[in-house]
């Protein structure tokens, strides 16, 4: 079997990661540059769900202090 990222000749077992959202069977040495899927569902846990949530609830709120400490430093000239 041959590597599906370099096309060298895996030798032992091939390692299936998920690389840019395809599942590749990869050699030891490509194995870094994917990730390892967690699951085969269809349908992702709900903790999932809620830790993306979280994240992005985060993000918001940092985007927003940032946008309030920028106009705090503006003055205003005549």
């Amino acid at each position: 079997m041959r590597c599906e990222v370099c096309g060298q000749i895996i030798r032992g077992k091939p390692h299936n990661v998920k690389i840019e959202g395809a599942e590749l069977k990869v050699c030891s040495r490509c194995a870094k540059f994917g990730v390892e899927p967690q699951s085969y569902s269809k349908f992702p846990k709900r903790n999932t769900l809620n830790n993306e949530k979280k994240v992005v609830k985060k993000m918001a709120k940092r985007k927003r202090q940032r946008n309030l400490s920028l106009e705090d430093n503006l003055e205003v000239v005549e």
